[in-house]
């Protein structure tokens, strides 16, 4: 148990020392693509991100189609996509 305790702390001991501390811990995994434009959006913002991003398609249709059958956007007469209420509040609380 002290070998176990003790490989643990020495391979883990920063990043648990860091979390214990309330630092936050930057993570290298994907990031949400809505969360980073703005509450109202166009077509090209979304394939900038797309393209900043590194996808390997950068036009954004499917997924702005994807994100109003969810309900997390909706687009207005002008081409112009805004979060909806909803999506907003989900992500205050989370």
């Amino acid at each position: 148990m002290r070998y176990d305790m003790w490989c643990k702390m020495h391979f883990f001991g920063e990043q648990m020392h860091t979390q214990m501390a309330g630092e936050v811990v930057r993570t290298r995994g994907p990031k949400n693509m809505l969360d980073q434009l703005a509450d109202s959006f166009t077509r090209e913002d979304a394939q900038a991100i797309r393209i900043r991003e590194r996808k390997k398609d950068s036009n954004p249709t499917q997924q702005l189609c994807m994100w109003e059958q969810r309900g997390y956007i909706t687009c207005d007469a002008d081409g112009v996509y805004h979060k909806t209420p909803a999506y907003l509040k989900r992500k205050q609380v989370a």
